[in-house]
């Protein structure tokens, strides 16, 4: 149950970025998706939790009709990036435009 707060807490955190709400319903879906996951994993061992694993997460957004099927080495990547580029600084907005611009090339 915590888990799926911690994820809706997430999706809120994103909600902010205007650009995010203006995206077209499948790549809306894609890239909030997506962050929402990501920065759960990163945030649940604050609150006790296992995070969900990589497959996990591919399995879960296999079941949304998205415009792009991700993949294992897709959420890999963009964790790591998460990791190294924008979490030291809490830069939301810019591991958004990364995430947009990894996965939809724009």
């Amino acid at each position: 149950m915590i888990h799926v707060f911690l994820h809706e807490a997430c999706h809120a955190l994103f909600y902010r970025i205007p650009w995010l709400k203006e995206l077209h319903d499948q790549e809306h879906a894609l890239i909030d998706e997506v962050l929402a996951r990501i920065l759960e994993s990163d945030l649940s061992p604050l609150f006790g939790l296992t995070p969900h694993t990589i497959e996990e997460h591919v399995e879960e957004l296999s079941h949304y009709d998205l415009k792009f099927r991700v993949t294992k080495e897709n959420l890999e990547h963009l964790a790591a990036a998460w990791n190294k580029e924008y979490k030291r600084s809490r830069d939301l907005t810019g591991f958004a435009e990364y995430t947009r611009k990894y996965l939809l090339g724009c």
